[in-house]
């Protein structure tokens, strides 16, 4: 049994492996016009376009999209050059490339089951868009009553069905301060103003007097009801479309990803012998123990695995179809761990779960495997691109391993451009934000110290992110939040101000913990980060000499008109219309 290395499946195996050349790409996209040539080879305009499409990149205007779609054909020619260059010099030879292959290839393997058993599995089929489509051709107004308690929610939800006042429940019940005393009456959502999850799936599909709930949310437990609609005005299904995919893909993929898992798990009748988990419960306290006299016991980060006899190395704690892990194995894990979170082994689906880690690269290798993914023509493409991306990368490191920076340079630089070393003022903020200017000025009625607007901030602050840090937006300089930071620069330590209007057209309610003004940073303090980016700034010289040398011997073509066919200006144009239109709207 070997311990996995590299990525988590639900995270980084979703992502995407390597670098950008070691994708494969469609027939759809390998019958698409070249965009360059470097020697032989072809970069073709679809390859492209599958890179962004699989990043999900959504871009606001025809210019910036191709602005992009040009840095990244540059960025494949270049590679290109690489390695062409690092098969010349024999760089697929190299211990380092052998190295890599060997190591990678099962995870490359993983990726490839990822991508089939669950990226091309939850794609939104034609009739699921035109579903969401008809869907959102509605706006919704809704009510909601927040509770801080799961057990009063159900007991709610109980009498709303037999026929209860919503908004008179939300006035006795609700804690949220802003909705409940309108009778829990949220406003209108729909496309332009989406739900959030996880009520976004349920709502799309509730009519006048529905009702949903409850939703587990992070200010408690919510009761929805829907009580009106009307026609909204809903984009072109073409634009429609992208921006639908962007929102509910993702979390799909990791559902399928997350039942995947679970599958493969069943299939290999994973179990935990009892007597050996119960063994090393008891060996992770002793052989971590540290007796010192006249101190209390205390255990150490380490275990002393030594002290175990070969036999009790050896019992097996975990079989699964094709293997096992012994106790040995599993307590080796734990060196280097915290005593308090080490898992007190028992024989639930909980423990199993999480002991599934131990064989996770193992397990999923196999499966693999069983479905021929090794033989598998995107396989064999990815795997190799990404081989060839680790000969370009090795190949770069050596080309620009003789750029040296000294340091009388970086302390002349330092001296030459003391402007580029000024820490610029800063105020120390906590801050309540909300949608309108009516909800943040019913917030300040009951707000009248730092204790009362944290308390609201960590509850009802649009910045779900910041709420468990009660709204605190840390030291905020001008250019982040200029409006914010010109209201608190007047203000007084201590003070609470608003409702300040932002950009965006939300509202912001804030307190000024403390101010910084403004200071030259000392020669110490950014030394190693000057030093690095002189020496970025001289290896991009480098290799951009490099570059211009090797085209003179390796013929480069690049089609710049080609790829500006594949921009699409009527989707755009259509996009800007249909905002302005939605801007329209809400205003």
């Amino acid at each position: 049994m070997r311990k996995r290395r590299g990525r988590p499946f639900l995270t980084g195996l979703a992502l995407l492996s390597a670098a950008v050349w070691g994708f494969g790409c469609s027939k759809k996209a390998s019958e698409s016009p070249p965009v360059a040539a470097v020697g032989e080879e072809k970069i073709l305009a679809g390859e492209i376009t599958e890179i962004l499409e699989r990043q999900r990149l959504l871009f606001p205007s025809a210019e910036e999209e191709l602005a992009e779609k040009m840095r990244l054909l540059d960025s494949l020619v270049e590679t290109r050059l690489l390695v062409q260059e690092a098969y010349r010099q024999k760089l697929d030879q190299d211990s380092l490339i052998r190295a890599f292959a060997e190591s990678e290839r099962p995870l490359f393997l993983l990726d490839v089951l990822y991508f089939r058993e669950a990226r091309d599995k939850v794609r939104l089929t034609n009739a699921e868009v035109l579903r969401y489509y008809r869907a959102f051709r509605t706006d919704r107004c809704f009510k909601q009553i927040l509770t801080f308690d799961g057990k009063l929610a159900d007991s709610l939800l109980s009498f709303l069905r037999r026929g209860a006042r919503f908004d008179s429940l939300a006035l006795l019940h609700s804690k949220d301060p802003l909705s409940a005393p309108k009778g829990g009456d949220i406003g209108w959502y729909g496309w332009s103003r989406k739900l959030p999850e996880p009520l976004f799936a349920r709502g799309v599909e509730m009519k006048p007097g529905d009702l949903a709930g409850p939703f587990r949310m992070p200010e408690g437990w919510l009761l929805l009801q829907c009580y009106e609609q009307r026609p909204a005005q809903l984009p072109d299904l073409r634009l429609f479309e992208p921006e639908l995919r962007k929102l509910l893909e993702p979390s799909r993929e990791a559902d399928r990803a997350a039942n995947l898992v679970v599958e493969i798990r069943k299939n290999l009748n994973f179990r935990i012998v009892d007597s050996t988990a119960r063994f090393v419960n008891l060996m992770q306290k002793e052989l971590s123990k540290v007796v010192e006299p006249g101190r209390p016991e205390r255990y150490s980060i380490y275990l002393q695995t030594d002290m175990l006899s070969s036999a009790q190395r050896d019992m097996p704690l975990l079989t699964f179809k094709g293997g096992a892990v012994t106790a040995g194995q599993y307590l080796q894990t734990l060196q280097g761990s915290r005593p308090m979170d080490r898992l007190v082994l028992d024989t639930t689906e909980e423990t199993k779960a999480r002991l599934f880690q131990l064989v996770f690269q193992e397990a999923m290798v196999n499966a693999a495997l069983s479905k021929g993914l090794d033989k598998d023509p995107e396989f064999l493409k990815l795997f190799k691109g990404a081989v060839e991306g680790r000969m370009a990368l090795l190949l770069k490191a050596r080309l620009l391993s003789s750029v040296r920076i000294d340091s009388p340079a970086v302390r002349s630089y330092f001296g030459t451009h003391s402007e580029e070393f000024l820490v610029p003022a800063a105020l120390h903020l906590f801050e309540i934000n909300r949608p309108s200017r009516e909800e943040i000025d019913s917030l300040k009625k009951g707000v009248r110290d730092k204790g009362q607007l944290l308390a609201a901030a960590s509850r009802f602050t649009a910045r779900t992110h910041l709420r468990p840090l009660n709204g605190e937006l840390g030291w905020v300089e001008q250019h982040q939040f200029p409006e914010l930071f010109a209201a608190a620069a007047k203000m007084k330590k201590g003070q609470i101000a608003g409702p300040i209007e932002l950009a965006d057209g939300s509202f912001s309610l804030i307190y000024l913990e403390a101010k910084r003004p403004a200071r030259k940073q000392s020669f110490g303090e950014v030394k190693e980060g000057l030093w690095q980016r002189l020496w970025m700034r001289a290896a991009d010289s480098a290799f951009a000499v490099w570059t211009a040398g090797q085209k003179k011997k390796t013929p480069v073509a690049v089609y710049p008109e080609v790829l500006q066919k594949t921009v699409d200006p009527v989707y755009y144009a259509k996009l800007k219309e249909w905002r302005e239109q939605a801007k329209e709207g809400t205003s």
